[in-house]
């Protein structure tokens, strides 16, 4: 996807990171991703560097897409690093996408459960889930 502030993609061992040319950051996990906890510290590090640049541009904090209908398995520990380290990721809302109804139910759950420290919905429709995050930009 073209990037309207020119900044690189970042490619981790589990997922692509990109800035969208309407201005939404993307992460796109690999197909059959399986992310542990080191997969998930780095992608979290990929991100805080990303968004960083963005800042530092812009000035401003930025809704995500995370679209984790490719990934194959997902360690507790590494749903902890996202959700502790995940916190200082300077995000306005997050949209996640996924793959079943089962996990979209598990997903609503857990979210529910840990409270995020901002807005954040399940999808199983991307043009839906962009839909929604215009909303936060």
């Amino acid at each position: 996807m073209k990037n309207k502030n020119k900044l690189p993609d970042i490619l981790t061992k589990t997922s692509n990171i990109s800035l969208g040319e309407d201005g939404i950051l993307r992460q796109t996990f690999l197909p059959s991703a399986e992310e542990t906890e080191d997969t998930a510290k780095e992608n979290v590090e990929a991100m805080l560097s990303f968004i960083n640049q963005m800042n530092i541009e812009e000035n401003k904090r930025c809704p995500i897409l995370v679209d984790g209908r490719n990934i194959r398995s997902i360690t507790k520990s590494a749903r902890n690093i996202y959700q502790n380290e995940g916190r200082a990721v300077s995000l306005v809302a997050a949209a996640l996408l996924g793959g079943s109804k089962v996990s979209m139910l598990i997903g609503n759950f857990f979210i529910g459960f840990n409270r995020p420290n901002h807005p954040i919905r399940l999808f199983t429709s991307e043009e839906k889930a962009i839909e929604w995050l215009e909303v936060f930009k």
